[in-house]
């Protein structure tokens, strides 16, 4: 009777551990390929190429510091921060991400210069 107990203790024991490393598998490769920080090959390049992601947050700096350097302030700043930063965020690549910037400062040139 223990051997019988002990054998099928035994059998439970390895049929949970295969079903558990079974699942530990599948749950490691739905991870791998759902999780976007594990793979980060989508956003990284080659050759010193900026990717979009990268271009968009240093774009949100860019603003920031180009409205400080032209001493916009107050309701103003933020109209044009929000608006200048929504359309960098909607860019596609990274030379849209490069013209709205350039645009904003070529306006707010212009602007120091009408003053």
């Amino acid at each position: 009777m223990k051997k019988t107990l002990l054998l099928s203790i035994a059998g439970l024991m390895l049929a949970s551990t295969a079903a558990l490393s079974t699942h530990s598998v599948s749950a490691y490769e739905r991870y791998h390929y759902t999780n976007y920080y594990k793979n980060d090959s989508r956003y990284l390049r080659q050759g010193g190429r900026e990717a979009l992601r990268e271009a968009k947050y240093a774009a949100e700096l860019q603003i920031r510091n180009l409205l400080n350097q032209y001493h916009v302030d107050g309701e103003e700043y933020n109209d044009y921060f929000n608006s200048y930063y929504r359309q960098a965020r909607q860019s596609w690549n990274v030379e849209q991400v490069n013209s709205v910037i350039n645009n904003l400062e070529k306006n707010l040139q212009a602007r120091q210069d009408d003053n």
